[in-house]
C-alpha cells in the first residue's frame, strides 16, 4: 500500500522484526541501523534495553528525507553517511593518485578510475 504523498506504507517492518528478534536472540551485540527515520526510535529503544549497542548511519540534513534528531539522540552512536563518503573518496583519490603515478612509470599508462555518486548533493 501506499499513503496519498505515494510512499510506500509499512516498510519498516522488515527491519525493526529483524532488529528486534535478534537482539532477543541474542545474535548479536552491535546493531547497525542504516536508517533515518523516527519509526525506529522504539525499536532501537527496546534493543537498547536488551543491553545492545546501536549505531545509526544516515544522512543528516534539514531537509524531509534526512534524519530525524530523535533517532540520532536515541543511538548509542551516530555516522553522517554523508561525510563518511566524502572522506572515503578522498583516500581513494589520494590512494590512486599515488598509484597512478607509479603505474604510469611502469607501463606508460594511466590508471584509470571510476567514481559513483548519488545525486542527492554528495
Amino acid at each position: 500500500k501506499k499513503t496519498k504523498d505515494g510512499r510506500a506504507k509499512a516498510v519498516d517492518i522488515a527491519p525493526t522484526t529483524d532488529l528486534l528478534s535478534h537482539a532477543f536472540l541474542d545474535n548479536y551485540d552491535v546493531a547497525v541501523l542504516v536508517a533515518g527515520d523516527g519509526d525506529y526510535i522504539r525499536a532501537v529503544e527496546a534493543v537498547k534495553n536488551q543491553g545492545k549497542i546501536v549505531y545509526v548511519v544516515f544522512f543528516q540534513g534539514t531537509n524531509e528525507a534526512g534524519l530525524n534528531p530523535d533517532l540520532r539522540l536515541t543511538a548509542d552512536t551516530f555516522f553522517d553517511l554523508r561525510a563518511a563518503v566524502r572522506a572515503l573518496l578522498e583516500t581513494t583519490r589520494q590512494r590512486y593518485t599515488t598509484a597512478a603515478r607509479i603505474q604510469s612509470l611502469l607501463y606508460e599508462r594511466p590508471l584509470r578510475l571510476l567514481t559513483l555518486t548519488a545525486r542527492s548533493g554528495f
